[in-house]
């Protein structure tokens, strides 16, 4: 899968700062209950996969970018990002 081929679903939310200061293990628990749990899952467009094994996290001034991997493959990005306004 190309990187612009990969499915990417971008939240805005009003904790960006407060996350900006969480570890990697504390942002993908809470993309796991927030985003990837089976009864949230479903209102997402594109929908998250189900299957995945690994994350990856990365953080920017602008956004947090939390890739999915099944089988060494990014299968899926989120970002997060700073709500407007």
């Amino acid at each position: 899968m190309t990187e612009k081929n990969i499915p990417q679903l971008t939240l805005p939310t009003d904790e960006f700062d407060e996350m900006m200061h969480m570890s990697a293990a504390h942002l993908v628990s809470l993309l796991r209950s927030a985003v990837l749990s089976p009864e949230r899952a479903g209102r997402f467009r594109p929908m998250p996969p189900a299957e995945h094994d690994a994350y990856r996290v990365s953080m920017t001034s602008g956004r947090i970018d939390i890739r999915l991997f099944s089988a060494g493959r990014t299968v899926f990005r989120v970002s997060f990002v700073r709500a407007e306004l």
